[in-house]
């Protein structure tokens, strides 16, 4: 499921299969995991979790704004 430029959907449905590799990456280099659970006619559920040193509190974050 996280292999680059592999699509679960049609051929002929738009997207170049990145979507979930880069989910993957990004979750990896903080530490995270990315758990899926996929029901055929149902739909799909992605779970991101990240350790909490990578959240950030908004108020630290007050006067950042950009």
């Amino acid at each position: 499921m996280f292999d680059r430029f592999r699509s679960a959907g049609p051929v002929s449905q738009n997207g170049a299969g990145l979507g979930l590799a880069i989910v993957k990456a990004v979750t990896d280099a903080h530490g995270g995991r990315v758990r899926l659970q996929s029901v055929e006619g149902l739909g799909t559920t992605v779970e991101v979790v990240l350790p909490a040193s990578c959240v950030r509190s908004l108020a630290a974050d007050e006067g950042n704004v950009r």
